[in-house]
């Protein structure tokens, strides 16, 4: 039989598109910014965020200005989380300037931005125009 998540990786803990806005919106979100693409959602563990983003190999990408950027990283980086757990793609300003990275809620409800470019953590985010919540 199929299953949808890995075995090598711990059952997520399911939650619903109302506790993942209340969450966001309680960060200091703007509701008009979240766009919830499902109804249910899959979180996990920060120390296994990290752990798959650091399997992931997304950052040996090349980059290369206006074709590979950040929001095809934050794409590629959504598309290996799938089966595994929810990953968010976040738009918006931060040190870096206008800039797209992707955004996690772990199981515990702590709030995680990270750059997949990088695989570290999104630093002086001064807005965030849209949330992806996928």
């Amino acid at each position: 039989m199929f299953s949808l998540f890995n075995k090598k990786y711990p059952a997520p803990t399911i939650e619903t598109s109302m506790y993942v806005r209340k969450v966001l919106e309680s960060s200091g979100i703007a509701p008009s910014s979240i766009i919830c693409l499902d109804r249910t959602y899959y979180l996990i563990s920060e120390e296994e965020i990290l752990k798959i983003i650091s399997e992931s190999r997304v950052r040996n990408n090349k980059y290369r200005a206006d074709f590979v950027d950040c929001d095809d990283f934050t794409l590629l980086m959504a598309a290996y989380f799938v089966g595994k757990a929810s990953c968010f793609i976040a738009r918006g300003s931060c040190d870096l300037g206008n800039h797209s990275w992707n955004t996690f809620i772990t199981n515990d409800g702590k709030i995680l931005h990270i750059d997949p470019q990088t695989y570290l953590s999104v630093e002086g985010i001064k807005n965030i125009l849209s949330i992806w919540v996928r």
